[in-house]
């Protein structure tokens, strides 16, 4: 299981190293704030979606970026008058912060806080007690005085351009609130999913933000312009507006009561040991169609994509393109989960069953614009790449059996006019009979397959021709003419890489 000292430790060393208003205003303490916490690897902005580890902060996106969803929310007249009030505030000209704080604050109190018998009060403009430098404009704890966790941080500036950017100070807030020593111990059951709202003027930003292990990751919720409803489109753009405000405040008590639960809980004693991590490391989904029913998981661990065995080291989502865990199912039976952009479960099942990739158990949209797929973590196998690298030389005669499953598999794509489109050696299982032999070859990562002449390659795709995989397989073109960024994919393509297999075992290994 993964160490809690490995985390915590990681959490130390990436600590904010000054105020989040310095982080944001004095460029010296930006430039040590981003080298340090943002590029070295710690924040991550709309780079790994939210949405897949909290189910609440999920919702509350797709009710955000929903325009159906969002105009069933209900906006009494009251929240109509609040809102045009904080229009007229966030718009009026002022002197300083402090006069717009003015203009703003009872609306905005109103419209997030609720009465007085909904949640709990902010605090407003003041130091947080047990960290040396957060002082947000407004905070929302889970419980009295923040002996809970954050639920809302809001952080706000008279103008855009002025002071800095008021969203990115409360992302600096919230790590200096989650990686403070006060949570090395709440590390192990939540991921504080937390509500981020940045006010600069008239201009208004909506963020979610989590912390796994150390890393935190936000994705933005809503970008509003608080003027328009004085414009010509007045009654639509007040009700969005208002409904905004709704739904963040609906949402903030929904992380209130769960935050809650998880403190009691945890003070308690009533979460068992091989159920920590589960709501903190690993991905809570949430899919997209109501009906859909996600299998039952316990979570094991990470799963290493260069040697495809499991690995209890933190992993890094911020520096990967998807993400793999090792699970099991309820009925204990071991599986591989992945989270990707795209996956074609046709191409896989096809492959599946003449035996030529892992069986498929799962494969559904969830909520952050992903696929998740579960499927038979296969035992005593690494990727082609991997043993071309580090395994045993043998005989030889595993050399021939390996090509030729690659081009049964590619001839049966191929008749359903299927483009595989990613067959490089990483995404080629060996399953050993022996420490010399190969009994079964696998193939692996259907996220690209798709139809001939359709299909389009990542328009991302690398093709300088440097492997993904270590030392002898660098170096070589790994990608047929017309490969290329955004290129329609073709058989031909595959055929070329089949050849371009061939050549490289040979030349490197002999299996």
């Amino acid at each position: 299981m993964l160490s809690m000292t490995e985390i915590n430790e990681r959490a130390e060393r990436f600590y904010p190293l000054c105020s989040p208003w310095q982080a944001v205003n004095e460029y010296d303490d930006l430039v040590a704030v981003v080298r340090k916490v943002w590029y070295e690897g710690n924040i991550y902005i709309d780079q790994v979606p939210v949405a897949l580890f909290s189910p609440i902060l999920a919702r509350l996106q797709q009710q955000l970026q929903d325009r159906v969803l969002l105009d069933q929310v209900a906006a009494s007249p009251d929240q109509l008058k609040n809102t045009f009030g904080f229009v007229n505030g966030a718009t009026k000209l002022v002197d300083t912060q402090e006069d717009r704080l003015t203009a703003v604050r009872g609306q905005l109190e109103q419209l997030l806080a609720g009465s007085t018998t909904q949640g709990q009060k902010p605090t407003w403009a003041e130091r947080i007690s047990w960290t040396p430098y957060s002082k947000p404009t407004a905070i929302w704890w889970s419980d009295d005085h923040g002996k809970g966790f954050p639920t809302l941080i809001l952080e706000l500036t008279a103008v855009p351009g002025l002071n800095g950017d008021p969203l990115h100070k409360a992302v600096v807030d919230y790590a200096t609130i989650v990686l403070h020593e006060k949570h090395h111990k709440n590390r192990e059951v939540t991921n504080f999913p937390t509500i981020l709202l940045g006010i600069a003027g008239s201009q208004l930003r909506a963020a979610a933000a989590i912390c796994v292990g150390s890393s935190i990751y936000i994705s933005t919720l809503i970008s509003f312009n608080a003027a328009a409803p004085i414009g010509f489109h007045s009654t639509s753009d007040t009700l969005t507006l208002a409904r905004v405000f709704q739904s963040l405040f609906e949402f903030r008590l929904q992380l209130e009561a769960y935050d809650r639960s998880i403190t009691t809980s945890n003070t308690r004693g009533d979460i068992e040991l091989r159920d920590r991590f589960s709501g903190s490391l690993f991905p809570i989904p949430t899919p997209v169609h109501s009906g859909v029913i996600l299998p039952g998981l316990t979570y094991r661990g990470f799963l290493s994509s260069k040697t495809g065995q499991t690995t209890h080291s933190l992993v890094n989502l911020g520096k990967e393109t998807t993400a793999k865990y090792v699970a099991t199912l309820n009925d204990g039976t071991e599986v591989v989960v992945k989270f990707t952009a795209s996956y074609n479960s046709a191409a896989h099942r096809l492959l599946s069953d003449s035996g030529l990739a892992p069986r498929l158990y799962f494969c559904e949209r969830v909520m952050g614009d992903l696929a998740m797929v579960v499927m038979e973590r296969v035992r005593n196998c690494v990727p082609l790449a991997y043993l071309l690298n580090h395994g045993p030389e043998g005989t030889g005669s595993g050399v021939d059996f390996v090509v030729k499953k690659v081009e049964e598999a590619v001839r049966l794509l191929h008749e359903r006019e299927i483009v595989f489109g990613n067959l490089r050696e990483e995404n080629i299982l060996c399953v050993a009979a022996s420490k010399s032999s190969v009994a079964s070859v696998l193939l692996v990562d259907f996220d690209w397959a798709a139809k001939d002449g359709e299909g389009r390659y990542p328009a991302a795709l690398n093709d300088s021709g440097k492997s993904d995989s270590d030392e002898k397989t660098t170096g070589d073109c790994q990608w047929a003419e017309g490969a290329e960024p955004f290129g329609v994919m073709k058989k031909a393509h595959d055929v070329w890489q089949v050849e371009r297999l061939k050549k490289m075992i040979n030349d490197s290994v002999t299996i």
